[in-house]
């Protein structure tokens, strides 16, 4: 089986994350950073949304929900993966042929393929986003009922950590900067 069925497989059985780290892994090896790093930020939604239904921030209808839309958009950027590796055996067999027009055409193909994988990273930050400022809200409210100094403190950490989150993906999409 060829490790993109194994993923869609994997996605099949409930198991994202290893089927990201699979996907991650031929990006890697094919030196496709931009879908590894998406890869990565679908890795950390599936993620937000296990730890935001383990601490009931969200009920588990929502989460089955959330980890469809998820799951829907990693099956999305698997195809995409797939077709990249698919082009660059294909550029890498075609080099020996004259290629000037077909060149031509890889180049304007991949830029397209470049601003769809820019469109999809934009779009997945922008969820990851959502997610963490709905955990920070709930991390606030939840330090508000809080009592006890030590506990406060460490729900102070969080917010500290997920604010650093918050403000890196603000940064990449040019969001408050």
């Amino acid at each position: 089986m060829n490790p993109f069925d194994e993923a869609k497989s994997l996605i099949t059985k409930v198991k994202s994350k290893e089927a990201i780290d699979l996907m991650m892994k031929v990006a890697k090896e094919n030196n496709l950073e931009i879908l590894e790093n998406q890869f990565a930020n679908l890795k950390m939604q599936v993620e937000e949304v296990e730890t935001n239904a383990l601490i009931g921030m969200i009920s588990f209808s929502e989460a089955t929900r959330e980890k469809a839309r998820v799951n829907h958009g990693i099956l999305g950027l698997i195809t995409k993966l797939e077709e990249e590796v698919e082009a660059l055996k294909n550029k890498k067999s075609d080099e020996g042929n004259d290629s000037n027009n077909s060149g031509k055409e890889e180049k304007s193909n991949s830029n397209k393929n470049e601003e769809e994988i820019a469109e999809i990273e934009k779009k997945a930050n922008q969820e990851a986003l959502k997610i963490l400022l709905k955990k920070k809200g709930f991390m606030e409210k939840e330090m508000a009922k809080e009592s006890g100094a030590s506990a406060k403190f460490d729900i102070m950490m969080e917010i500290e950590e997920v604010d650093k989150k918050i403000e890196d993906l603000k940064q990449k999409l040019g969001i408050g900067v």
